[in-house]
């Protein structure tokens, strides 16, 4: 494809995008990937050849925190990054990042690509983009009606990785996967190329509960497993290689979660690869993207936003709730929206294991919220939470000024959607970061 035609392409999709803002019809930004993904997907090869690094990272869940910590960790040694910072992960969120970042002479304006890739877009995506690594956190059940069961997701990393073995026979490739995820490493059996680990040296029932798979056999060309776990740092110990002698690495982190240590260990083993004990620092300062932990001060409380999407991620959020509040009672709000970007199907609440939360947990508080509220009110009630239609809010700005009127601390746990269109509600009161569309 030659300058002319991307620069034509570049054009055109920017002209449509301005229209579409000027007609009240969004913000714009989401139609030039939508313009690529339909018309000239082939134009995706030529637009990324001049990145020195591309990194892609995809799985069920963590692709949003591993990558923003990669970005941070780049940033943070002068590098210009392309990144669809606002997640907008599928084919289309993509291409509208890597187009949104060409100057109008259809050249890159930064350095490095560092993405993350909804599943079943992974396969379509690397047949046009050569990625230098790829970054695979877990495989969980999801949304029935958008992935169906955790094969057809494996298969989607399977199918990739065939595309990509004939790209670089896997000569310079790096691969780095969640080690105690068995399922997920079934995919790459016999793999011969440069597969990176990383995992955590607890007791196999204080992980996250992996979907069961016999032990897969595999070499490791790194292997970082995180130990002495503590709930704001961990240090690292070193499978199949040395870093130093005697060298101890130990990570400070604001995150919060268990959960939440392996998205740190991804994004650590490309950092401190790259950049040694920069990556260390980098890590210490990052505070939790939108949604994902993030602490907003409401003026005489504090309400802190967890995204859920599936059962395990779920019960990775009560479990970090509870490990938090050991002998303290909470005020919780579940907020649940049922549209296209949550899944229409919401049988994943009933997989959560909420019965063991509500028994164990002192609770003072619960409201329920969104689109699915009243189901995920009667879900609570089955747990064993004695409810009734007042703790539901149908109005959103209502439930704001409930918990504001209260002065109390509360944790809000809410579908993608969800979370978005409260984060909305607060923005109306507080002043929060902003979440761009275009991922730059």
């Amino acid at each position: 494809m030659t300058k002319f035609k991307i620069i034509l392409i570049l054009i055109l999709a920017n002209l449509l995008a301005s229209l579409s803002k000027f007609l009240g019809k969004g913000s714009g930004t989401a139609l030039p990937g939508l313009i690529v993904e339909k018309y000239f997907i082939d134009i995706l090869g030529p637009i990324t050849k001049n990145f020195q690094e591309i990194i892609l990272i995809s799985g069920t869940n963590g692709k949003t925190t591993t990558r923003a910590i990669l970005v941070d960790i780049y940033e943070k040694n002068n590098y210009k990054v392309c990144t669809n910072r606002g997640g907008a992960n599928i084919l289309r969120g993509v291409a509208s990042s890597l187009l949104l970042d060409l100057n109008i002479l259809g050249n890159s304006r930064s350095s490095v690509a560092i993405l993350e890739v909804e599943e079943a877009s992974l396969p379509i995506l690397v047949k046009y983009v050569q990625a230098d690594s790829l970054v695979l956190t877990n495989v969980f059940r999801d949304q029935l009606d958008a992935y169906g069961e955790v094969d057809k997701t494996l298969s989607f990393f399977k199918e990739s990785l065939k595309i990509i073995s004939k790209q670089h026979n896997f000569l310079d490739f790096k691969l780095l996967m969640n080690s105690d995820d068995q399922k997920l490493l079934s995919c790459v059996e016999n793999y011969k190329g440069k597969l990176y680990g990383f995992g955590l040296d607890l007791k196999t029932d204080e992980k996250p509960k992996f979907e069961e798979f016999s032990k897969t056999e595999l070499t490791f060309t790194k292997n970082f497993v995180a130990t002495n776990i503590t709930n704001n740092s961990f240090e690292l110990k070193t499978k199949n290689f040395k870093v130093q002698p005697n060298k101890k690495i130990l990570i400070e982190t604001n995150l919060p979660g268990t959960f939440n240590i392996y998205n740190i260990l991804a994004a650590f083993l490309i950092g401190y690869d790259n950049f040694g004990d920069t990556a260390i620092e980098a890590i210490k300062d990052f505070q939790p993207v939108f949604g994902r932990g993030e602490k907003i001060n409401l003026g005489s409380n504090i309400v802190e936003i967890l995204l859920i999407k599936n059962p395990a991620g779920f019960n990775q959020v009560l479990d970090y709730i509870k490990k938090e509040n050991t002998n303290n009672a909470i005020n919780l709000v579940i907020l649940i929206n049922d549209n296209i970007a949550d899944g229409r199907d919401v049988s994943w609440l009933w997989d959560s294991d909420l019965e063991n939360f509500i028994n164990s947990q002192k609770i003072n508080e619960i409201y329920t919220g969104g689109t699915r509220g009243l189901d995920m009110l009667l879900r609570l009630e089955y747990a064993g939470s004695e409810l009734n239609s007042e703790n539901y809010f149908e109005s959103l700005d209502r439930l704001l000024v409930n918990l504001i009127d209260s002065k109390k601390d509360y944790y809000i746990l809410a579908s993608y959607t969800a979370m978005l269109s409260f984060r909305k509600v607060i923005g109306q009161r507080v002043k929060l970061k902003e979440i761009s569309e275009s991922g730059n």
